[in-house]
C-alpha cells in the first residue's frame, strides 16, 4: 500500500495529477473543432459566427494566462490547479445545457478559463518538482498527456457526437474533471510545488492585466470581423489603433513597475526568444488543421462526426508519439526543432495537393499523422528550452508566456483562415454561409472553400519554412 507520506513525496504522483487534469483540459479544446460543423447546422451559423465558439475560448485562455501565472506563482499553484479544474467540470456542462449560441460562448469562456489555468500549472509544477536530469522526460510525458485528450477528444467524442448527441459529450467533459479535482486535493502540497514566493504580500499588476487583454481581443476580433464590417470602416480602423496602442503601452508599463506579471527582459536571452518564436510558427501551421479539415471532411465530401474524429485522432497520435521521443533525447533540442518543424512544413504542403485531388478522409489522416508527429517532435525541446533559460521563481510566468502565444498563435490561425476563406468564398459570388457547401457539395461555394483552404495551409507552410530558417541561424546552445 502507498502511504500518504510517499503520495507527497514522489514527483511521479504529481505528475499523474497533472496529467489528468491535463487530459481533461485537452478534451475541452479538442473536442470543439469536431462539433462545429453539427453546431453550425443546429444553430444555422454562417462560418464568421460559428468560428467566434472556439474564438471565445482562445481569447479567454489568452487574456488569462498572464495573470494566472503571475497568480500562481504568488497564491499557490495548489490552489489555481483546484480552481481551474472546477472552472473546466462547470463551463463544459453549461456547454452541455445551452438553448442559444450566446450560452455556448459563455460556458466555452468559463472553461477556457480553466484550461488557461490547467495549461500553465503542467509545466511550471514540473519544472518545479522535477530535476534537469528527468525534466525532458517529464514534459515530454506532459505533452503525451495533452495528446492523448488530444487523441479521445476527435475519437470517442466524434463517435459519440453520431450516436448521442453533442450534448453528451460535454456532459462527460464535465463529469470526468471530477475525479482529476479529487486527485489533485490529495496529491498535491502547496510547499512542494509553488515558488518560494508564495505567502508574499499580493501586489498583482492588473493594469498589464487589462492592457495586454485588450490589446489581443481587439486584434483578433479585427482579423475575424473584418469581411464583415469592411477592412476599411472606421470601426475596424479604430480598433486596430486601439489594439496597436494597448500593446505598446504594455510593454513601456511592463518595463517601468517593480512587479510586473512578467519580466520582459527574459527576451534578451535568444534561448527564450527562439523559443517563443518557435511556438508562435509552430501553432499558426497546425492551427488551422483543426479548424478546417472538420468541414472540408463533413460539408464537403459527406461523412459523419465519427469520421471527422477519426482524421483528427492521427494528428493527436503522432504528436504524442514525438513528445514521448524528443522528450527522452532532450540533449539535441535544436536538432528535434528542425526535424518536427520541416515535418509540419511538409505536411502543409501535402495538404494543399489532397485538397487539389479531393483526396479521401484516409489520406487526409495520412497527411494528419505527419503533422502531428512534426508537432511533437519541436513541442518537447521548445519547452526545454524555454525552462532552461529561467529560474523556478518564474516557472508559471514562463510557461503563462508560453501558453499565451500559443493561444494567440491559435486565435490567429483560426482568424486569418475565416478571413481568408470568407474573402475567397464572397469574392466569387457566394454569401459565405456554410449552408451553401452542406446543400450542395460540388456547387461554386464549395470549391471556393477549397481554394480559400489551399492558400490556407500555402500560408502554414511559409510560416513553417520561416521558422526552420530561424533555426538554422541558432547555433546549438548550452541549455543543459
Amino acid at each position: 500500500m502507498i502511504s500518504k507520506n510517499s503520495l507527497y513525496n514522489d514527483r511521479w504522483h504529481v505528475f499523474w495529477a497533472l496529467a489528468m487534469a491535463n487530459f481533461v483540459a485537452a478534451l475541452d479544446m479538442n473536442i470543439t473543432f469536431i462539433v462545429l460543423p453539427t453546431l453550425a447546422s443546429e444553430f444555422n451559423l454562417p462560418l464568421s459566427r460559428v468560428a467566434w465558439i472556439p474564438l471565445a475560448g482562445t481569447l479567454t485562455i489568452g487574456a488569462l494566462l498572464l495573470p494566472i501565472g503571475s497568480l500562481a506563482d504568488l497564491l499557490g499553484r495548489k490552489r489555481m490547479q483546484l480552481i481551474g479544474i472546477a472552472l473546466i467540470s462547470l463551463g463544459s456542462i453549461l456547454f452541455a445545457l445551452a438553448p442559444t449560441p450566446a450560452i455556448l460562448i459563455l460556458g466555452k469562456m468559463i472553461s477556457s478559463a480553466g484550461v488557461a489555468i490547467v495549461f500553465t500549472q503542467m509545466m511550471s509544477v514540473i519544472a518545479a518538482v522535477f530535476p534537469d536530469s528527468e525534466r525532458g522526460k517529464a514534459i515530454g510525458a506532459g505533452i503525451a498527456a495533452s495528446a492523448i485528450g488530444m487523441l479521445l477528444g476527435p475519437l470517442a467524442g466524434g463517435y459519440v457526437i453520431t450516436s448521442i448527441g453533442w450534448r453528451a459529450a460535454y456532459w462527460v467533459i464535465g463529469l470526468l474533471a471530477i475525479p482529476s479535482l479529487i486527485a489533485t486535493a490529495i496529491i498535491f502540497v502547496e510547499s512542494r510545488v509553488s515558488s518560494e514566493n508564495i505567502g508574499e504580500k499580493l501586489n498583482f499588476d492588473w493594469i498589464g492585466s487589462l492592457l495586454i487583454a485588450l490589446g489581443i481581443s481587439l486584434g483578433i476580433m479585427i482579423l475575424n470581423e473584418g469581411n464583415n464590417l469592411g477592412w476599411l470602416s472606421p470601426l475596424i480602423i479604430g480598433m486596430f489603433f486601439a489594439s496597436i496602442f494597448c500593446l505598446v503601452t504594455f510593454v513601456v508599463w511592463e518595463l517601468k513597475i517593480p512587479d510586473p506579471l512578467f519580466d520582459l527582459r527574459h527576451f534578451t536571452n535568444r534561448i527564450f526568444t527562439y523559443s517563443i518564436l518557435v511556438r508562435f510558427l509552430g501553432f499558426f501551421g497546425y492551427s488551422a488543421i483543426f479548424f478546417i479539415l472538420p468541414f472540408f471532411i463533413q460539408d464537403i465530401q459527406g461523412y459523419k462526426a465519427d469520421i471527422v474524429g477519426l482524421v483528427i485522432f492521427t494528428g493527436s497520435f503522432g504528436m504524442g508519439i514525438g513528445a514521448i521521443i524528443s522528450g527522452r533525447f532532450d540533449n539535441n533540442r535544436v536538432l528535434f526543432s528542425f526535424l518536427g518543424l520541416s515535418l509540419g512544413a511538409i505536411s502543409s504542403l501535402l495538404f494543399v495537393l489532397a485538397l487539389f485531388m479531393n483526396a479521401s478522409a484516409h489520406f487526409f489522416a495520412g497527411i494528419n499523422l505527419i503533422a502531428g508527429l512534426g508537432f511533437g517532435i519541436w513541442n518537447a525541446p521548445a519547452w526545454g528550452m524555454l525552462l532552461a533559460s529561467t529560474d523556478k521563481s518564474s516557472y508559471s510566468g514562463a510557461a503563462s508566456v508560453m501558453n499565451l502565444v500559443r493561444n494567440t498563435s491559435t486565435l490567429s490561425a483560426v482568424a486569418v483562415a475565416t478571413a481568408i476563406i470568407t474573402t475567397i468564398m464572397i469574392a466569387q459570388g457566394s454569401n459565405g454561409n456554410l449552408d451553401e457547401i452542406a446543400n450542395d457539395p460540388n456547387g461554386h461555394a464549395a470549391k471556393s472553400f477549397v481554394l480559400g483552404s489551399q492558400i490556407v495551409f500555402i500560408v502554414s507552410g511559409c510560416f513553417g519554412v520561416g521558422t526552420l530558417f530561424a533555426t538554422i541561424l541558432l547555433r546549438k546552445p548550452k541549455d543543459n
